[in-house]
């Protein structure tokens, strides 16, 4: 039927073309921005995470050395625990973030004050790394009020006090909680909210954009924690803290700059209101109506009708339908969080092991040989920075995440398979477990070397202007750490840059912050377990960690530690794998990936792409 100019007034407003063919209803205003200015806005949050992660790793990767070399003189099993609550406490704030980001701010408001914190948290460190210079003596009592003794934890020039026990083994430690507090509140928030905001530029083109910003947005993560590691911590062990906790704020002043350029280019939604009020509400009201669910259970199982209806489950009784309160929409919203939370809390394992890389894994080669001969004697000898065994890590995620994105997963679709977010996390964890145990037997090796084989020991010197440590190490080099590295890199590359993607894609539309917080709030608390884990294995009556010799770990049972770790993951292996029987990841919304489906859903997604080509070649 051809179009009649005296028809009636459609009512939707439609433009017609010149062959009289109505054309598609107007782009919504939201998405009424040119594809340049999303991928420009895209470029820019990338630019932001990775300046971003370039101060965090930069403050993380030799934290633990900073602390145990002069003047500050830890315990390096207190640096450890250091480390590991800095971490929990980041990605706990993680959570605080996105709340804030979903009830009150928006994402764009909350980012840009996060960011405005870490530049304060960022400072205080620059002030206890220009602190810890030699000379600078009384400025380190100003700031960390204390008296300069002989029975202070500091080393004056001029002043020889000795060896002698220090009389706190945490010194200096008010300016440093402030210092990770700041940096844990504005990281923590940044993180949970930026790979979201992001998201939102392209979420409009659909899945597979949404994944690929997710495995570019992991990519720019460790394009930052490469110049951190390479460069950052470089200039720290060979040069001076105080410079690279400078160059660490140049950056968050750097990402501060560029994240509010971008401004008038990004896609900014208004916060939706909080849901935590209403998913305490929908709790409760199941709670108090429980006894009704199984009223309602024996009408269904007298009635050979009704008995064919799906089980009405204990948040169901929130429902309008069952004489709840509360729309249908809003309980299902409530039962996927249930099931998100499931993965996340069976992920806390593989985070465990994860954070060993910049905490044990340091502590291991610290106690190994990293300084090489100059053998012309034209130069001093080279000290091989401990933290650049992480660019291993580094290196394989920034290959592999270009490789599987435009090559292996594409192709695996086109046969008719499908690495699903389930099987991704799946080999991760087993990856994880493999790192762990390579350096468990590492260990094992290292202290044999260390007890049974003659000239099989040396004493590695690291500081600089005048902030030293020495290690009593192995005569092995420390390049036996690389597999270790690279079988987490792995990991990383399919279990991390996974969990983020699910944490977004099944995501309530109301609770997107808050679910990236949970998600950043497992990592936390797998960083948290470790640490009461190396608390628990240094009592005295286990013994795995011991205080002797500053807390080296050559009395220790460091390779234990590894194993039990191993063992930890391989159970939480199991667990993922047998709660993922009911598919409860699956690869988009609305399709199977669980372990009984990793072909037929590749072939789902392969025909929904191929319709959805010609069906545009056909418009």
């Amino acid at each position: 039927m051809e179009y009649e100019p005296d028809e009636r007034r459609p009512l939707i407003s439609r433009t017609i073309s010149e062959d009289g063919v109505f054309d598609p209803p107007p782009t919504p205003v939201y998405y009424d921005t040119s594809r340049k200015k999303r991928r420009v806005a895209c470029l820019i949050i990338l630019l932001t995470e990775m300046l971003e992660r370039l101060a965090y790793y930069g403050i993380t990767s030799n934290l633990i050395l900073f602390l145990t070399l002069e003047p500050y003189s830890w315990l390096s099993y207190n640096a450890m625990h250091t480390f590991f609550v800095f971490t929990c406490v980041s990605y706990i704030f993680s959570v605080v973030g996105g709340l804030i980001a979903d009830t009150c701010l928006g994402r764009f408001k909350t980012i840009f004050i996060s960011l405005i914190i870490l530049v304060i948290g960022a400072t205080f460190f620059v002030l206890m790394g220009f602190a810890s210079i030699k000379g600078n003596h009384d400025f380190m009592c100003t700031l960390c009020g204390i008296e300069g003794d002989n029975n202070s934890t500091i080393h004056p020039e001029g002043h020889d006090l000795g060896p002698a026990p220090m009389k706190s083994s945490v010194a200096c430690l008010g300016p440093l909680v402030v210092a990770t507090l700041l940096t844990a509140i504005g990281g923590g928030s940044v993180r949970a909210n930026l790979s979201p905001f992001g998201a939102e530029q392209v979420k409009h083109e659909g899945p597979d954009k949404i994944r690929t910003f997710f495995h570019w947005f992991y990519w720019s993560i460790n394009i930052g924690s490469f110049i951190a590691f390479g460069g950052v911590a470089f200039v720290q062990q060979n040069m001076s803290f105080y410079v690279g906790y400078l160059m660490v704020a140049v950056a968050v002043v750097l990402s501060l700059v560029v994240f509010t350029c971008g401004r008038c280019i990004f896609l900014i939604k208004d916060p939706t209101g909080s849901v935590l009020p209403n998913t305490f509400k929908i709790i409760a009201q199941a709670f108090r109506r429980r006894k009704m669910r199984k009223e309602i259970s024996n009408k269904r199982t007298s009635n050979h009708i009704l008995s064919s209806c799906p089980k009405v489950t204990f948040l169901d009784m929130s429902k309008k339908r069952y004489g709840g309160s509360f729309h249908d929409s809003m309980v299902e919203d409530v039962k996927s969080l249930k099931k998100v939370i499931g993965v996340f809390v069976v992920l806390i394992p593989y985070w465990m092991v994860y954070f060993q890389m910049q905490s044990t894994f340091v502590l291991q080669g610290l106690h190994m040989k990293f300084t090489m001969p100059n053998h012309n004697g034209t130069a001093p000898p080279f000290q091989f920075p401990v933290a650049w065994l992480s660019l291993f890590d580094v290196v394989v995620v920034i290959i592999l995440l270009p490789i599987l994105d435009r090559c292996i997963y594409p192709c695996l679709i086109r046969r008719g398979y499908n690495v699903s977010l389930f099987y991704r996390i799946f080999f991760g964890m087993l990856f994880s477990m493999l790192s762990v145990l390579t350096a468990g037997g590492l260990e094992l090796a290292r202290k044999d070397c260390y007890y049974n084989t003659p000239n099989c020991t040396l004493n590695e010197t690291v500081g600089n202007e005048g902030n030293v440590a020495t290690y009593t190490a192995a005569n092995m080099w420390i390049f036996y750490q690389i597999p270790q590295y690279v079988l987490i890199g792995i990991s990383e590359v399919l279990a991390s840059v996974a969990g983020l993607e699910f944490a977004y894609t099944h995501a309530p539309k109301s609770m997107q912050g808050l679910i990236m917080g949970l998600f950043c709030l497992s990592n936390g608390i797998g960083s948290l377990c470790g640490s009461a884990l190396v608390a628990l294995l240094s009592i005295d009556s286990i013994g795995w960690f011991v205080s002797k010799d500053q807390g080296n770990i050559n009395d220790g049972k460091l390779a234990y530690y590894f194993f039990l770790l191993a063992g930890i993951q391989l159970v939480a292996t199991v667990i993922f794998f047998m709660y993922n029987r009911g598919n409860v990841m699956n690869s988009h919304p609305g399709s199977q990936s669980g372990p009984s489906s990793l072909k037929s859903s590749a072939r789902t997604v392969h025909v929904q792409r191929k319709n959805s080509t010609s069906a545009g070649s056909g418009d």
